[in-house]
């Protein structure tokens, strides 16, 4: 199993019922070599204006807004 899924898989096997989205890196669109880690932001949040912003002030490691269609989740949670 690749490496960078360890951690999405630990996540997942310290609560079945999380939901994990994977940081996304910014890659080079000729070569597709990463240009860097940072890819704008970790936590996302909208304002009460519903505005979007990256909010990675934000306290704690859970956030209400995931990235679209990056995320994991067990078969358990979905079954259930």
């Amino acid at each position: 199993m690749e490496t960078w899924t360890a951690p999405i898989i630990a996540h997942l096997q310290e609560n079945p019922r999380r939901v994990v989205v994977p940081a996304i890196t910014s890659l080079d669109p000729d070569t597709w070599e990463e240009v860097s880690s940072f890819g704008g932001g970790t936590k996302m949040c909208l304002t009460w204006n519903a505005d979007f912003t990256w909010c990675n002030e934000f306290p704690g490691p859970y956030v209400p807004i995931m990235s679209g269609g990056l995320l994991a989740m067990t078969k358990f949670w979905w079954d259930s």
